[in-house]
């Protein structure tokens, strides 16, 4: 068998409709993890939608599932340059850019899900705000003040749908950019 036919059939039907079907045949997993929590501990992710931590994550099914991947030679789900650059342009928010392979995150239904990762399977580009606006050159006045916002899209990952003891993909919040904006001041 061609697995480079076999590895371009899978990726492509990941990105169509034809992916739930896939899955559904091809990951799964029976009886024998049977001891993994359902849901996932999501205590040191504090209140954000998306985590790199998680005590509970079921490592031994993941691994499992990425090796039945690796079978068919899919390594990796991540088809973006993951090089953190910087642009030529001047940003007014203090921010940081960082590479996220998340283990959990909240689907769009507000659901936290174990993200299937590993071994650098998922990940992404993430720009996260870490201070106010620096004002200097910009003057605001009146009603209005500079501020950083961050900003957010839906990604789809595959996560494991413990329930029906299968592999799932869903769309989920994560943090894209950081914006900085004149806000109305609150009086």
């Amino acid at each position: 068998m061609n697995t480079n036919k076999v590895k371009d059939g899978f990726v492509q039907a990941l990105l169509t409709n034809n992916m739930a079907q896939l899955v559904k045949t091809f990951l799964h997993w029976g009886p024998e993890f049977g001891d993994v929590s359902l849901h996932p501990n999501t205590e040191s992710c504090g209140n954000h939608s998306i985590c790199t931590r998680v005590t509970n994550y079921p490592t031994e099914l993941v691994k499992k599932l990425l090796n039945d991947l690796k079978s068919i030679n899919i390594t990796k789900l991540t088809f973006e340059n993951l090089d953190v650059v910087d642009g030529d342009f001047e940003n007014i928010c203090s921010y940081k850019e960082e590479i996220f392979y998340p283990l959990v995150a909240k689907n769009t239904a507000g659901t936290w899900k174990f993200i299937l990762n590993g071994n650098s399977f998922q990940g992404f580009v993430v720009e996260l705000c870490k201070e106010k606006c620096e004002e200097g050159t910009f003057i605001t006045t009146g009603d209005y003040k500079l501020d950083c916002v961050q900003k957010f899209n839906y990604r789809k990952m595959l996560y494991l749908d413990m329930e029906n003891r299968e592999v799932a993909i869903d769309s989920f919040e994560v943090p894209s950019c950081c914006s900085c904006g004149l806000i109305k001041k609150h009086n």
